[in-house]
C-alpha cells in the first residue's frame, strides 16, 4: 500500500504470485527439537565440513568476491561436466552446465524455461512442495501421482498421467520419505520419457 499526499493506492500482486498464494502448501514449519524431527526442510543434521569452510575462507582471502561468469566458473563447470558424465553415462560438456546459487534457483530456471501456460507437469507425490509452486508460477497444471503404499512409484498411474504431459519431475532421493528409484524396478518410467521425448528434471 502506497500513501502520498493523503492518497492511498492498493497494491495488487501479479497473477503469477496470486496463483502461488491460492495453491501453495509451503508454510513456515517448526524446527526440529529433542521431541520431534521436522521433515519440512532439507536441513542437514551435521555442520559444514571443515574443508568447505576453509575453501570459502581461502576464496575470500584470494579476492574471489566479484561476479562470476553467467554460466559459472570454468573450472567448476568442467568438474561438474566430468562428474555428470561419469554418473549418467552420457557425455556432457562444460558448455552444457549452468551453475546456480542453489537448488531453488536451478529449479526455477529449469521449470520456468520449459513449462508454458496450460502445460501438464507430472509430479510423484509426496514430494518437495516447491515444484508445484514453480509450475503454478509458470501457469502450468500440476498432475500429482500418489505413490504406492510402500512409497515406491505406481508405474501404471505414472504412465497414464504422463499422456500428453510436458514435464515429468523426478526427485532423487525423494523428499520427504527419502525413497530412491531403482533401475530394475523403475526403469520403465525413463524408457517411457525417452520414447515420448519428454523434458525431464532430476535432482
Amino acid at each position: 500500500m502506497h500513501s502520498q499526499q493523503n492518497e492511498t493506492t492498493d497494491f495488487t500482486a501479479a497473477e503469477a504470485v496470486l496463483r502461488i498464494e491460492r495453491t501453495s502448501l509451503r508454510v513456515q514449519q517448526p524446527a526440529t527439537t529433542a521431541e520431534m524431527i521436522s521433515l519440512a526442510v532439507g536441513e542437514p543434521d551435521f555442520a559444514t565440513p571443515p574443508r568447505i569452510i576453509q575453501a570459502a575462507a581461502d576464496a575470500l582471502t584470494q579476492g574471489l568476491t566479484h561476479y562470476s561468469p553467467q554460466r559459472g566458473e570454468k573450472p567448476l563447470c568442467e568438474a561438474l561436466a566430468k562428474r555428470v558424465s561419469a554418473q549418467s553415462g552420457v557425455d556432457v560438456s562444460a558448455n552444457e552446465i549452468l551453475v546456480t546459487h542453489g537448488g531453488t534457483g536451478g529449479l526455477s530456471a529449469a521449470i520456468l524455461s520449459i513449462v508454458n501456460p496450460g502445460d501438464r507437469v507430472v509430479i510423484p507425490d509426496p514430494t518437495y512442495s516447491l515444484y508445484a509452486d514453480l509450475v503454478n508460477m509458470a501457469g502450468g497444471i500440476c498432475v500429482p501421482v500418489p505413490s504406492r503404499d510402500d512409497l515406491h512409484w505406481d508405474m501404471a498411474a505414472l504412465a497414464e498421467a504422463m499422456q500428453g504431459a510436458r514435464l515429468f519431475v523426478v526427485l532423487q532421493p525423494k523428499q520427504p520419505d527419502r525413497h530412491c528409484a531403482q533401475p530394475r524396478r523403475d526403469a520403465g518410467a525413463g524408457r517411457y520419457c525417452q520414447r515420448e521425448q519428454y523434458a525431464g528434471d532430476c535432482r
